[in-house]
């Protein structure tokens, strides 16, 4: 009898554990997936001068695992395109968190009499996923070129009414251009070198943009028109047809698939100490996994210092990298990329490293 009683209670005991770890349990599922901030509401309603970024970031603690988070419908066009004046809705499924379009109690209704649409709406009636404002002025401006290409490009070789220097309106004669490539170019001069800090691999130029211009009549010296100056147009200023990368603003914030290990190489309009909104140039792109969306952790380079206790001959000791920020990818080329700053804890510096995401730091 003593025997059993004991068994009764060694049974009891292991009921009892285990329906503490059911119950222990259950508030962990309710947790899974991406985490949220606090007191985030159960109803959303979309905003003029909302962007998917600041949305992804009012709701997670880590704004790239919008998709985690989004639940996208397959019906759309673009299911990850968000309009002023909808109302987003946080509901759990399975235990995940998940925002979307339909509210929970119409959402079985929906499924029933779903059919198949595509909703088309100008994409510029969408919240974009960043501040656009913040790029569009680089967009019209800077893009990468080679040596190559700069060099064989038409140059400016003289101006009209024997001007030293172009500006709206002047006359510019070209050498080298040729009705194949169009009537408009933009004007453009050599500015920074592209190099990758790590294996001294020339990426590219910088074109800094500086007119656009009319050809009139073309010819072994073409006449061209300047037009739209933003600075001084000079002798030996290029041609270049008027072919910049397609920008696409549709593209939402992700973690990158592949191991990004990189550097910021640039940063536009030279600044020396980088926050936040500013545009930097990345020494990876689309040949390392590296597209548009993409966000990445900014770490701020350890120094290299003597330990105090050591002898001044020692080797220096390097200090751990700090956590600096993050940037979104905009624009990427094969061999590098650009980025905007969307958080910045710390200064951001040239040289700077950048890497994969990780939830939670």
């Amino acid at each position: 009898m003593g025997n059993y009683k004991g068994i009764r209670h060694i049974r009891l005991a292991a009921s009892l554990v285990m329906l503490w770890g059911v119950l222990m349990a259950a508030p962990l599922q309710a947790q899974q997936g991406p985490a949220l901030n606090a007191d985030v509401p159960l109803e959303y309603v979309v905003k003029k001068g909302d962007t998917l970024w600041a949305i992804a970031e009012y709701y997670l603690r880590d704004p790239w695992l919008w998709p985690e988070l989004w639940n996208a419908n397959p019906q759309l066009e673009n299911p990850h395109l968000i309009f002023p004046g909808e109302v987003l809705y946080l509901v759990w499924v399975d235990g995940m968190p998940r925002l979307q379009r339909e509210k929970p109690d119409q959402q079985a209704r929906s499924l029933a009499r779903l059919q198949p649409q595509i909703r088309r709406s100008p994409l510029e009636a969408s919240i974009p996923t960043i501040p656009l404002d913040e790029i569009l002025g680089f967009l019209n401006g800077p893009r990468v070129i080679d040596s190559e290409d700069y060099d064989d490009a038409p140059h400016i070789v003289a101006f009209g009414d024997e001007r030293l220097l172009g500006s709206d309106e002047a006359t510019a004669y070209v050498r080298g251009s040729n009705e194949a490539n169009g009537y408009v170019y933009s004007i453009v001069r050599k500015g920074q070198v592209y190099r990758d800090p790590d294996t001294g691999k020339l990426l590219g130029y910088e074109a800094i943009p500086i007119a656009t211009a009319n050809v009139e009549q073309f010819g072994e010296v073409a006449q061209a028109r300047v037009l739209n100056s933003q600075r001084e147009v000079r002798e030996l200023d290029r041609f270049m047809p008027r072919s910049y990368t397609e920008f696409r603003a549709d593209f939402f914030p992700s973690a990158p698939d592949q191991q990004i290990d990189g550097k910021i190489i640039a940063v536009y309009d030279g600044v020396s100490q980088i926050g936040q909104y500013q545009i930097v140039t990345l020494n990876r792109g689309s040949d390392a996994g590296l597209q548009a969306g993409n966000v990445l952790r900014v770490l701020q380079a350890g120094k290299k210092i003597e330990d105090p206790k050591a002898w001044k001959i020692a080797p220096k000791i390097q200090l751990p990298d700090v956590y600096a920020g993050h940037l979104m990818v905009f624009l990427t080329y094969e061999n590098l990329s650009y980025g905007l700053i969307m958080r910045s804890n710390r200064p951001i510096h040239l040289l700077d490293k950048v890497v994969n995401p990780v939830p939670g730091a």
